[in-house]
């Protein structure tokens, strides 16, 4: 039993080395960085607007023209700290993607990302994103 055990672990263990191989193309130096920030996520964060647009209608005199820049500035920085959650997220479960048969391809289990510098990009864009936030509560 504990021999095919360890020889199950040893075939796992074969199988991510080679699904951690390069791609053939090789992708652009920031690509899997920006891939990890899930940058094309953004749009759901419009959402969030409609309760500003409501408030809006119920309430016109408090929001005038002046609070657009604002609202565009707020909407980015929430992005931004969302960027940073999927990075911490991709970084966190980069362990058990590595044996998942689609997730293995993503940029961290392939090896296309050094974890080094995902922490960095997660710390960047949660510290401009929180930046952001606290700046339009300034205005």
């Amino acid at each position: 039993m504990a021999q095919h055990q360890a020889l199950r672990r040893e075939e796992l263990a074969e199988d991510v080395a080679v699904r951690s191989l390069p791609a053939k193309r090789t992708p652009g130096l920031l690509a899997p960085y920006i891939s990890i920030a899930r940058i094309d996520h953004w749009f759901k964060n419009v959402f969030m607007l409609f309760g500003v647009l409501l408030a809006f209608f119920i309430r016109p005199e408090v929001l005038a023209e002046q609070y657009a820049f604002d609202l565009i500035f707020a909407l980015l920085a929430v992005c931004f700290v969302a960027s940073s959650n999927y990075v911490l997220n991709e970084i966190l479960d980069r362990e058990f993607d590595a044996f998942h048969p689609e997730k293995c391809h993503r940029p961290i289990p392939a090896g296309q990302v050094s974890l080094p510098l995902a922490y960095l990009e997660w710390g960047v864009l949660a510290l401009v994103g929180i930046g952001g936030c606290f700046a339009v509560n300034q205005a």
